[in-house]
């Protein structure tokens, strides 16, 4: 086994991730007015969004240039998409060249090439190096294949690393837990949640987590790792417990390395921070919204995309491991009504959508934490008359197709859902 102290020294990729911050700039304003040209010359989309704010790429030399750039919104292509699909004619390729298609939620179809999907590859390999994961381990993939880039992706990460895979998604706890004996699984990629609730497991089962499993690293994301479970999950199976900020749309964003004090930002993405109100771009310790540029993205540009993420960029100070790239705190929430439960995007939208075709209308999600590792939500619903008279059975169908989660429906009478707010998080994260 990779002893601790290698795991938390080296690089993946040392040319870009110790480059002085000067190099990093000039880089990154290379890569933004190549971007912007092949966006403008090959999709109606960005074509029309450059004409009409008055900009043409020639325009953008800097990177502060590129702030004047109009914002994308992940609702805006969602519309595009679903008044002309499958695109919404937002490919800036031939249908022919794309490899594999996801769909992420919103939903919104993506397409991507080889080429994109070797730079993502490259933009893992990085996360999984930096967050501990050596050649050689073997590794247990634990988000889901069907039909999002998660658990494709850090497959297609660890093999280029030169590790061993083992995709398994989510579920199928008493196999995973078995499996991770009979192989001597020494990495674990999925959500903080998801290895809680193994380890669980295991421990009812009589397995002596620290004795008899041998997972040494973790790569967390989908949910946050507050430091409380974090420590849960390091004391439980003597482990290093990381983790990277992403999203479907766009990729990993941020990693943290062995010291875990801020995430470093990917070096082939332009990452801002902007206030929520105004769309200004904030300055270093600022908190606000997520914005995001991935100039390898060629098949669907997507150009200052709108995470909805909340965060901040921390101080200029460079990283102690060697690492150059400017540091993002952790997730700091969100900055809309939408949040995440369960590693799945949740906006209320998609539960009044479906209880609406059912005449229920006041309606509350409550998420709460009780044991600090795993999420529970319930979905308050006021109804006058009996819960039984209704279709239940469709409801809790219809709700699961919407959310992507297995709902939890508790009935209310008239007057009890206190509050105008459609979703209450009750989750503390340290």
């Amino acid at each position: 086994m990779v002893s601790r102290e290698e795991r938390m020294k080296g690089f993946y990729d040392e040319k870009h991730e110790t480059m002085p911050r000067k190099e990093q700039k000039e880089f990154q304003e290379k890569l933004i007015r190549e971007f912007c040209e092949y966006a403008y010359n090959n999709t109606k989309y960005y074509h029309d969004k450059f004409d009409v704010a008055g900009i043409k790429p020639i325009d953008i030399k800097t990177l502060e240039d590129f702030h004047n750039v109009p914002l994308t919104q992940k609702s805006e292509l969602v519309e595009i998409q679903k008044n002309n699909p499958p695109f919404g004619g937002l490919l800036a390729i031939p249908l022919n060249d794309i490899n594999v298609v996801f769909r992420s939620p919103g939903p919104l179809l993506e397409g991507f090439s080889i080429k994109a999907a070797t730079s993502i590859g490259n933009s893992l390999c990085k996360a999984l190096y930096s967050n501990g994961f050596r050649k050689g381990d073997i590794v247990n993939v634990t988000f889901s294949f069907a039909g999002v880039p998660a658990g494709l992706g850090f497959t297609q990460g660890v093999n280029l690393l030169g590790a061993i895979s083992i995709p398994m998604g989510t579920g199928k706890t008493d196999i995973q837990i078995e499996l991770m004996k009979q192989l001597n699984v020494t990495g674990f990629i999925g959500t903080p949640s998801f290895l809680g609730k193994l380890g669980k497991k295991a421990t009812k089962k009589g397995v002596k987590t620290r004795e008899e499993l041998s997972i040494d690293v973790g790569c967390f994301t989908a949910e946050p790792l507050p430091e409380s479970l974090r420590k849960n999950l390091e004391d439980t199976f003597d482990m290093m417990a990381r983790q990277v900020y992403g999203i479907a749309d766009l990729g990993i964003i941020g990693r943290e390395c062995g010291l875990a004090q801020g995430m470093h930002l990917e070096e082939s993405m332009v990452t801002e921070i902007v206030d929520p109100n105004t769309k200004e771009t904030l300055p270093p310790g600022e908190r606000g919204e997520v914005i995001v540029t991935v100039p390898y993205r060629r098949a669907i540009p997507f150009i200052r995309f709108c995470t909805g993420d909340a965060s901040r960029v921390m101080d200029e100070a460079i990283c102690g491991c060697g690492r150059t790239s400017p540091k993002l705190e952790r997730w700091l929430g969100r900055v809309n009504q939408i949040i995440k439960v369960k590693g799945q995007f949740l906006h209320p939208k998609q539960v009044k959508n479906v209880l609406k075709k059912h005449g229920l209308k006041k309606f509350q999600v409550v998420v709460t934490r009780p044991d600090n590792i795993s999420d529970v939500f319930v979905i308050k619903v006021e109804y006058e008359g009996d819960p039984s008279s209704l279709p239940i059975d469709d409801i809790n169908k219809e709700l699961a197709d919407a959310i992507i989660l297995k709902p939890n429906i508790e009935f209310v009478k008239p007057g009890e859902i206190k509050g105008k707010e459609e979703i209450v998080d009750l989750r503390k994260f340290d």
